[in-house]
């Protein structure tokens, strides 16, 4: 699960890496670049006649796993109509402290500093399964993640209602997967990204979008550990 994600907010970038002349926003712009859960980021969808458009959705941590897609109820009602993508520049996630200092990833007093600034943000309940530390992972270019999109309910009363959306995940690559990592979020390149976005135009009988997400991969990433309080 990501803790918080760090996704472009520009929509001439966002257009650039998509390879689209603009991208209309639908809904006010999100404030920030980091998002934790139910904040809101740009997710690009298809909106018809070859159309694609930018809407405020509100970040769930909760991820898909690719290969679980068929067999979630939830995330395959989705595929049809309600899949997107983000473009994340980095994500956040807890690993085990011992798991990286005895893994040469980083030295005890470093683990001894990192986990002492978590603790004062995020308090003792992390630490339920041995000292665990936000790390954050960035990649050498920004990702085009997809993404499954549903209508969320206020997380308070009278609060506007956003669509909320997930990230989809694989198994993550070594050295990673070793150091206690379950899961990070799946890459597309433009092509494939253009092909799942449009998926439904392309083809309008095709009732097995997971399919397209067969050749994504997980992209290698720089690990740094969270130094913000």
């Amino acid at each position: 699960m990501c803790i918080s994600a760090l996704i472009e907010p520009d929509l001439h970038k966002l257009a650039a890496l998509l390879g689209v002349q603009r991208l209309e926003a639908i809904t006010p712009e999100p404030p920030c670049r980091r998002v934790e859960a139910h904040q809101s980021a740009w997710v690009i969808r298809q909106a018809g006649a070859g159309r694609l458009i930018a809407e405020a959705m509100s970040f769930n941590p909760y991820v898909v796993r690719r290969t679980s897609i068929g067999g979630d109820m939830w995330a395959s009602s989705l595929l049809a109509n309600n899949h997107g993508l983000i473009v994340l520049r980095g994500f956040s996630d807890w690993l085990n402290a011992r798991t990286m200092v005895e893994g040469g990833v980083i030295h005890l007093h470093e683990a001894n500093c990192a986990y002492n600034r978590s603790q004062s943000q995020y308090g003792s309940a992390h630490g339920r399964e041995g000292r665990q530390l936000l790390v954050n992972f960035t990649p050498r270019a920004p990702l085009l993640v997809p993404v499954l999109f549903d209508q969320a309910r206020p997380q308070v009363v009278g609060q506007e209602s956003r669509k909320e959306f997930v990230m989809i995940s694989d198994q993550p690559a070594p050295p990673f997967d070793h150091l206690g990592l379950n899961q990070a979020p799946l890459a597309l390149d433009r092509h494939m990204a253009l092909e799942w976005l449009f998926a439904a135009d392309l083809d309008p009988e095709i009732d097995d979008c997971a399919a397209l997400l067969d050749d994504c991969s997980v992209p290698d990433c720089a690990l740094a550990l969270y130094k913000s309080a």
